[in-house]
């Protein structure tokens, strides 16, 4: 990530100044896509996500094995949620896709039925505008609240080419035709 700080003069008043944040890529898609490590840092958090090699878009690359988690990793299977008087937030913090015309979809499952998932949002893919982007702009009608009840639950995202619709599930167990 790379942060730079814009100054502002305007006639009569001292210097504005302003941080930006941003990720440097070196191209699109693929391997040139910026790694999960990068893209906190360019959103301004503070997280290690123990990442073996931040300059690789492939978490653990220098490894095919399971290893220890490391930084601020958490084993969770599943979710509850943490106060049952308020929903359950969402944020999408960035959209790195292929230009295609399926948008990339985010949801939740419940554990005791996961392959019924309920689509929370919609990140478009249109090259034009934000496939390839921090803090995309959702589609029109996007959900970032839910409530699961009293039952644990997990997530979901992917671009599903046809149906049965494969996405990337939070247990990887649980994804198909990847």
């Amino acid at each position: 990530f790379s942060p730079a700080v814009l100054v502002v003069f305007l006639d009569g008043a001292p210097p504005l100044s302003v941080l930006l944040r941003g990720v440097i890529v070196r191209g699109l898609g693929g391997s040139s896509e910026p790694s999960l490590q990068w893209v906190l840092g360019g959103l301004g958090m503070r997280v290690y996500v123990g990442d073996d090699d931040p300059t690789t878009a492939v978490i653990n690359s220098a490894s095919s094995q399971q290893r220890a988690m490391q930084g601020s990793e958490v084993s969770a299977q599943m979710f509850e949620r943490a106060d049952w008087n308020r929903a359950v937030s969402i944020e999408v913090v960035a959209a790195f896709a292929p230009a295609s015309a399926s948008p990339t979809v985010v949801g939740w499952y419940t554990y005791s039925n996961p392959k019924t998932p309920k689509e929370l949002c919609q990140v478009p893919t249109d090259p034009k505008r934000h496939w390839q982007t921090l803090r995309p702009v959702l589609a029109d009608g996007a959900k970032t609240t839910f409530h699961p009840a009293n039952q644990a639950f997990g997530i979901y995202a992917g671009v599903p080419p046809a149906s049965p619709s494969p996405l990337a599930y939070q247990p990887a167990s649980l994804t198909t035709g990847a």
